[in-house]
């Protein structure tokens, strides 16, 4: 049983790690975006770019619920899973940016990877971030997805 719940994070056809790697990819264009554009530290644009991770979890419940499924308790950890795969998928684009080059990785709370420590807790940042949103976003999207059933 433990073996099977190990593979069903990583599983391609899985509905968390596609939409959880779609959710990233979108998630590190628009900070990429937002860095080339030098407006790196308005807060308000950071937390928009976490509009594609609440957007997948909302296709992910409904990908659930067409499937039959009920979407509170598969939608926890649907949810949670999906937005750890954004944050590392996130965290390996950032990586990269920052090996290619220093001047391109993201920036957190003016806080620039010029080195190393800084990169590491820039990206620390990141996944919390992302992780904590995409678990609150789960919730509330659950909740309103309760909501809508029991009315009909």
């Amino acid at each position: 049983m433990k073996e099977q719940e190990n593979n069903e994070i990583i599983d391609s056809k899985n509905i968390s790690t596609r939409y959880g790697v779609i959710a990233g990819v979108s998630i590190s264009i628009i900070l990429l975006l937002f860095q080339l554009a030098g407006s790196d530290f308005e807060p308000v644009l950071k937390i928009s770019a976490m509009i594609p991770l609440a957007v997948c979890i909302a296709l992910a419940f409904n990908k659930i619920k067409s499937l039959g499924k009920s979407v509170f308790p598969s939608g926890v950890s649907t949810g949670l899973k999906l937005s750890l795969i954004a944050a590392i998928s996130v965290l390996i684009f950032n990586l990269i940016l920052f090996l290619i080059s220093k001047d391109l990785s993201f920036s957190k709370y003016a806080i620039i990877p010029e080195t190393g420590a800084n990169f590491l807790t820039v990206s620390v940042i990141l996944l919390f971030e992302i992780f904590v949103f995409g678990g609150v976003m789960s919730f509330i999207l659950m909740q309103s997805m309760k909501r809508s059933s029991k009315t009909r």
